[in-house]
């Protein structure tokens, strides 16, 4: 391929890396290890692609050109195995949704790393690798196929963690996941055929992109602990179904704070508070329906939204919650409980609420909730025995006041 062609295309390729890269900055919580590792990607190609222009400029003479190309040549070597390695890590984490699980990884991704780095010095001095004539010309030495076979393996590895936990993905990060590789994969048996078709890097940026697309994107209406729909989503969610509603098909919400949060916190640390954060989601996962939408609201707030119009089945969701978070107080080893307090309520069309109000509504009954059983929790300690608070639950969770 000629230089200028390598030349048009890498720099089409930067330019649109760097709009991610600054859509990324801009939308995508930069906290999460997922984001984090997507941008690492996003750099290092953004890095490679300028270096294999340099890395391209076989059979010029001039005293400049030989430096360059060898400069060119050992950086693409040296970062060779560390982009799929920050793919494994992002596949890994995608999965799990483990950040120290993820983070273990790397003590066993630096050796092959490590010794991609010693043979490519040596490389230098052998030609193992790949070696530059007097002419300034490159080629292929005895070794080439080591790097190249590092990297299907790590590319193989992420894609059988993705195949092996289809369940743990949806359909779309699935996909996304499993599709990544491919443009790399042709792009790297095209390079294989014909040293002169320089596209590797060039599909390593529509991977990116592919994943920018599918599931990077996402995460700007995700919540980077839970995994679930954050607070904009939600709104953005209620709107479209109050849209949408009609005396005859409507819908209902759930407020549901965690109870005693702030000790689980205070007793056992924040990453245990986190872990009781995930460990309630997952419970709410189980008691909804696959279509239901699930987010959180606050700290520890979250708003199930159910496409329900009748009052007696979302009272029967609520019971469902209530007694799966007293399964998991129950047989959970976990050092804390799960205990909801609720609000929750059918949308009214007459009533024509507007998001925030119709949350404020089932925010009241949530707190009244919550009164109540401290009420009856106080009760129980300083005054005499009474009956279990039940009742005083299912009373106050079916608190049907419309705001004024």
């Amino acid at each position: 391929m000629p230089l200028i062609h390598n030349i048009m295309l890498d720099t089409y390729s930067f330019i649109m890396l760097a709009v991610i890269v600054i859509s990324s900055i801009r939308l995508i919580d930069q906290r999460s290890l997922q984001n984090r590792l997507f941008k690492a990607m996003l750099l290092l190609v953004m890095f490679l692609l300028p270096i294999d222009i340099i890395a391209r400029l076989d059979g010029f003479a001039s005293p400049l050109f030989p430096t360059l190309n060898r400069i060119g040549n050992f950086l693409i070597y040296f970062i060779n195995p560390i982009v799929p390695s920050l793919w494994m890590l992002y596949v890994h984490h995608q999965v799990f949704q483990n950040e120290k699980k993820t983070l273990h990884l790397v003590s066993f991704l630096w050796m092959p790393v490590l010794a991609n780095i010693v043979l490519l010095i040596l490389s230098q001095f052998f030609g193992w690798f790949y070696f530059i004539d007097s002419q300034n010309v490159y080629h292929r030495g005895p070794l080439f196929y080591f790097p190249v076979a590092l990297t299907m393996l790590l590319l193989s590895i992420s894609f059988a963690i993705t195949l092996c936990n289809r369940g743990k993905l949806d359909q779309r990060s699935f996909l996304s996941l499993l599709l990544f590789p491919t443009p790399l994969l042709f792009c790297i048996v095209m390079q294989l055929i014909d040293y002169q078709l320089s596209t590797l890097v060039n599909g390593l940026a529509i991977s990116a992109l592919i994943v920018f697309v599918n599931i990077q994107s996402r995460s700007i209406h995700t919540d980077h602990l839970t995994g679930i729909h954050n607070r904009k989503m939600l709104e953005d969610y209620l709107k479209r179904k109050i849209s949408a509603k009609s005396p005859q098909r409507s819908f209902a919400a759930i407020l549901l704070d965690l109870d005693d949060f702030k000790a689980i916190n205070d007793t056992h640390g924040h990453d245990m508070g986190d872990k009781a954060l995930t460990d309630a989601v997952q419970l709410l996962k189980q008691c909804v329906r696959i279509n239901d939408f699930i987010a959180r609201y606050g700290g520890d707030e979250f708003i199930i939204v159910l496409d329900i119009s009748d009052r007696s089945d979302l009272e029967a969701m609520a019971d469902r919650i209530a007694q799966s978070a007293r399964e998991f107080s129950k047989y959970a080893l976990q050092p804390y409980q799960i205990q909801f307090s609720l609000g929750y309520a059918v949308y009214d069309a007459d009533t024509h609420m507007t998001v925030e109000e119709f949350i404020r509504h089932i925010d009241t009954i949530m707190y009244e909730n919550k009164q109540s059983k401290k009420e009856v929790a106080a009760q129980q300690t300083h005054g005499p025995k009474i009956a279990a608070p039940a009742q005083s639950f299912r009373l106050v969770a079916r608190h049907t006041t419309k705001p004024k």
